[in-house]
């Protein structure tokens, strides 16, 4: 806390009556935001009747208490959020009517679901998000009316629903073994045959971010034709933990097909620093391709070239300036681990 008031944060969140004296000792001029435990998956924060405390203290030292915030966890139902901002308002009543403390901010947290990159890109109103979006808001509209709350700041930190559809990762089947269905799926009624695959990456790599509630989905690369089968994707490790999917229906794979797991972006850089992140390569379909390198006006690519050679012919300005739109503009992004 001591190095947060040399560095002049702005803004420091606690959960604690020691926090808040702490903060008002050493960045005396920072707002401060109370952190909220609300919902059964949340983690951080401080129960109700803490944060009542924290404001009893608060009112004593005069202290600059703006606001709460809360996280809910990943994959939450809207109605969750809707009972959150109702305590939240009961929170803000008694602040105002029993310490003289106006509350003005929200922080409603992350964890939002993934979406697919069409649904950012064309707004899709259908999608799980935009319904979030459109619950909070009718929640905020009800429970913090302007009237009342003119100067109400909401927040919220969305990255793992804007990190995850930037990146696909591909991984390779490296091992298969074929048994009962119901084995796998512990269903009596699942009749046939099931595989199990292993894969080369895993709960040790990229399928980390299972630990914080993403549940990767997988598909093969190419398509083909044939039954679809129960089956399990297991990470290199074969440990009882190290689960990339636990169930899928797909085709029967052979060993060295490639594997989409699509929505890979947000989290999955490995847990284990022994382990090398998968390389990254940005690809860019003809149409975009064009697209950019129309915005030079200085060299017309031969459209029978691959490219690679035309852009050794571009001045470094505009060299410069396609490389930066493949990495911003692509929706080919692919995140490979090689075999």
């Amino acid at each position: 806390m001591k190095m947060a008031g040399e560095a002049n944060v702005g803004t420091i969140v606690i959960e604690s009556a020691k926090q808040l004296e702490d903060a008002v000792q050493y960045a005396p001029y920072a707002r401060i935001i109370i952190a909220l435990c609300l919902g059964p998956r949340s983690t951080m924060g401080c129960d109700m009747a803490t944060a009542e405390e924290i404001l009893e203290r608060a009112s004593d030292l005069r202290a600059n208490v703006t606001g709460v915030c809360f996280h809910l966890g990943a994959g939450q139902d809207a109605s969750a959020y809707y009972k959150a901002l109702r305590e939240v308002r009961l929170l803000f009543d008694t602040a105002l009517s029993r310490y003289r403390i106006n509350l003005r901010s929200i922080g409603l947290g992350g964890g939002f679901q993934a979406a697919a990159a069409a649904d950012i890109e064309y707004a899709n109103e259908d999608s799980q998000f935009h319904k979030l979006c459109y619950v909070i808001n009718e929640s905020l509209s009800e429970l913090f009316p302007i009237s009342q709350f003119p100067q109400l700041n909401a927040f919220a930190t969305p990255g793992r629903f804007l990190a995850a559809p930037a990146f696909s990762l591909c991984t390779a089947v490296t091992g298969k073994r074929a048994l009962d269905a119901k084995l796998i799926s512990n269903d009596d009624f699942d009749e046939g045959i099931g595989y199990v695959y292993s894969t080369n990456d895993g709960l040790y790599g990229s399928f980390g971010c299972r630990l914080l509630d993403c549940q990767p989905q997988c598909k093969p690369l190419f398509e083909g034709s044939g039954q679809e089968h129960i089956s399990t994707v297991l990470g290199p490790s074969l440990e009882a933990v190290d689960v990339a999917q636990s169930l899928v229906r797909v085709r029967q794979l052979r060993v060295g097909e490639w594997l989409l797991w699509p929505n890979m972006g947000a989290y999955s850089i490995p847990l284990d620093s022994d382990r090398p992140a998968p390389p990254v390569f940005y690809y860019a379909g003809q149409d975009k391709w064009s697209q950019m390198t129309r915005k030079c006006s200085l060299y017309d690519l031969d459209s029978r070239s691959d490219g690679a050679s035309d852009v050794e012919s571009l001045s470094d300005e505009c060299e410069l300036a396609l490389f930066e739109d493949v990495i911003v503009d692509s929706p080919f992004e692919l995140q490979a681990q090689q075999q």
